[in-house]
C-alpha cells in the first residue's frame, strides 16, 4: 500500500517548520495510528523528524503490529518509531516518559458500530486508559480526537459552532459513537484536571485524501471510486444532506497545531466551511475527474424532511491558532484520485507513471 504522497509530506515539513521544531525533544504516544488519520499523523511525524533533524520519538499503539506493517511496509524499521502491542482499553503501560499524547483511536466503520456496547467500551474505556498512561508517564499535553457527531443532528442551515447545544437522543439507536465521544471528552477533561495535564479536544468533521477508503461509507470516497472505475456515479440516498471536506494534509496540520499550541481545556472544530450537498458533491467529483459520466441518485427527495447540515464553524481555530484551509477541494479530489490510481498500479506491479492521471 502506498503511503502519503511525498509532495504532501514535503509541503507539510517546509510550510510549518516553526511548528515542527516545537516537537524537538518530544516523546509522542499515539493511538489510532493504523487508520486513515493515523496514516497521515505517523508519516508526517516521521518525515519532519528526518527532514528537519528532530529529536522526536513516536510510540504507536496497535493491537497487531505485524498486521499493521503488512499494510504499511515502509514503517518497518523506521528510526524513531516504536510499536506497543495492546488493546486501547487495557494495554500494558509503557516504560519511560512521554511529553505528548495524541489519542486518535476508534474506528468509525459501520461494522464496528453494530455492537454498541463494545463501541462505547472502546471509546470510553480506551480514553480512561490513555489518560492513566498520560498521568503515569508525566505527559504534558493530550489531544483527544473527537467528532462533530457529538453535536447531534443539525437541522439548521448554519455551520455548527463549538458552543452548539447537544441534541443527541439517548434513547435512539445509532448514536453510541457520538455519545461515547461526548462522554470521553468529559472523562478526559476530568482526568486531566486531576493530574494537571493540558487537555485539548479536536472535533473532526469530514475529510478526503489518500488513505481514505474508496468503497465504504464515505460518500466522497465512493464518488471518486465511481468516477475512475464505474459506468456511473451512484448517490445512495437522496443527495440532500450538506457536507464539507478538508484535505488530509490540512487535517494533519490542524491536529498537530492543536496538540502543540492550543490552550488547555479548549475545544476546536476541525474541518472545512465550504459546504455542498451530497448531490452537488457527486457532480463536482464527476466534473473534475470524468466529465460527462452520468450521476444517478437512488432516492427521490421528499418534501418535509428535516435538513441534515453537517459542517463546522471554524472561526475559533482561525482566530486563536491561525489555522486555515490550505488545499482547495478540487485539488484535494485530484490528489486523492491520483493516489488511488497509483495504488491500483502498484497492485498490478505496474509503474504508476504509465497510468493516465485523472
Amino acid at each position: 500500500m502506498n503511503g502519503v504522497p511525498r509532495d504532501d509530506l514535503d509541503t507539510l515539513a517546509t510550510g510549518h517548520p516553526e511548528l515542527w521544531r516545537m516537537l524537538d525533544g518530544a516523546r509522542l504516544f499515539l493511538t489510532g495510528g493504523t487508520g486513515f488519520f493515523g496514516l497521515w499523523l505517523v508519516e508526517c511525524a516521521l518525515h519532519v523528524r528526518k527532514t528537519l533533524g528532530l529529536d522526536l520519538e513516536i510510540t504507536l499503539l496497535s493491537r497487531d503490529p505485524d498486521k499493521a506493517l503488512t499494510r504499511r511496509p515502509g514503517w518497518r524499521g523506521q528510526p524513531g518509531l516504536t510499536w506497543l502491542r495492546g488493546d486501547v482499553r487495557n494495554f500494558t503501560l509503557p516504560e519511560g516518559r512521554f511529553t505528548h499524547v495524541l489519542h486518535a483511536a476508534t474506528d468509525t466503520s459501520p461494522e464496528d458500530q453494530k455492537d454498541a456496547a463494545a463501541l462505547l467500551d472502546i471509546i470510553v474505556g480506551g480514553t480512561r486508559r490513555v489518560m492513566e498512561m498520560a498521568h503515569r508517564s508525566g505527559a504534558q499535553r493530550v489531544l483527544f480526537v473527537s467528532s462533530g457527531a457529538v453535536y447531534g443532528r443539525n437541522n439548521s442551515r448554519l455551520p455548527i459552532t463549538e458552543g452548539s447545544t447537544c441534541t443527541l437522543d439517548s434513547m435512539s439507536g445509532g448514536v453510541s459513537y457520538a455519545f461515547g465521544k461526548h462522554f470521553a471528552e468529559h472523562l478526559g477533561h476530568v482526568a486531566a484536571a486531576q493530574s494537571g495535564i493540558d487537555f485539548i479536544v479536536g472535533r473532526c468533521f469530514a475529510f478526503v485524501g489518500p488513505g481514505l477508503p474508496m468503497n465504504g461509507h464515505f460518500a466522497i470516497g465512493n464518488f471518486i471510486h465511481d468516477a475512475l472505475s464505474a459506468s456511473e456515479i451512484v448517490v445512495r440516498g437522496d443527495g440532500t444532506p450538506v457536507r464539507s471536506y478538508l484535505y488530509a494534509a490540512d487535517l494533519c496540520t490542524w491536529l498537530y497545531t492543536l496538540l502543540i499550541r492550543a490552550p488547555s481545556g479548549r475545544v476546536y472544530n476541525v474541518g472545512s466551511e465550504q459546504t455542498l450537498t451530497i448531490a452537488e458533491l457527486a457532480h463536482f467529483v464527476r466534473d473534475k475527474l470524468s466529465p460527462g459520466k452520468p450521476v444517478r441518485i437512488l432516492t427521490p427527495p421528499q418534501d418535509g424532511l428535516p435538513l441534515d447540515f453537517y459542517a463546522p464553524d471554524t472561526r475559533r481555530a482561525q482566530r486563536e491558532l491561525g489555522l486555515a484551509v490550505q488545499t482547495p477541494l478540487e485539488t484535494a479530489i485530484r490528489r486523492t484520485a491520483q493516489w488511488l490510481e497509483a495504488e491500483r498500479a502498484s497492485e498490478r506491479n505496474l509503474d504508476p507513471n504509465q497510468q493516465n492521471s485523472p
